[in-house]
């Protein structure tokens, strides 16, 4: 092949087939781009400057799974191949406009949650280090 020479045009059958596998990829990953960008949105939420929404998550969550559904080769199945590049995109959009994003683990949130739920319960106020370590099940070293 010299440098005038182009690779084959698709036909129109080819180009149809394309498109019909490219709206099955989105299809059927949109409630995982959905899902992967709700969840760093509550993972980082508390950590978050005003201003930044769930919608905008979802946008990039989107572009990404289109990215993703373009560049895709069938080398590995779909859901393998876009879940880091949504999950990548979301990170990225996130860090670089709201950089004092703070991730809060998991067990924080659900330590902070009991120690409420114990509070409403008995209607009174922790104040104690002690008492919260045996709410908890938390022991000294």
């Amino acid at each position: 092949m010299t440098m005038t020479d182009t690779a084959p045009r698709p036909t129109m059958e080819q180009t149809q087939e394309r498109s019909v596998a490219y709206d099955i990829l989105v299809r059927d990953m949109l409630p995982g781009a959905k899902a992967i960008a709700g969840g760093i949105y509550r993972m980082y939420r508390s950590g978050l400057r005003p201003g930044i929404e769930i919608d905008d998550l979802m946008q990039d969550a989107f572009i990404a799974l289109d990215k993703a559904a373009r560049e895709y080769d069938g080398s590995v199945p779909f859901k393998t191949f876009a879940t880091p590049v949504i999950r990548n995109a979301v990170l990225k959009y996130m860090f670089e406009n709201y950089q004092h994003a703070t991730r809060v683990p998991y067990y924080f949130t659900k330590h902070v949650r009991t120690l409420r739920n114990y509070e409403r319960k008995n209607d009174t106020s922790i104040t104690d280090v002690d008492e919260v370590r045996e709410i908890l099940g938390i022991t000294r070293r």
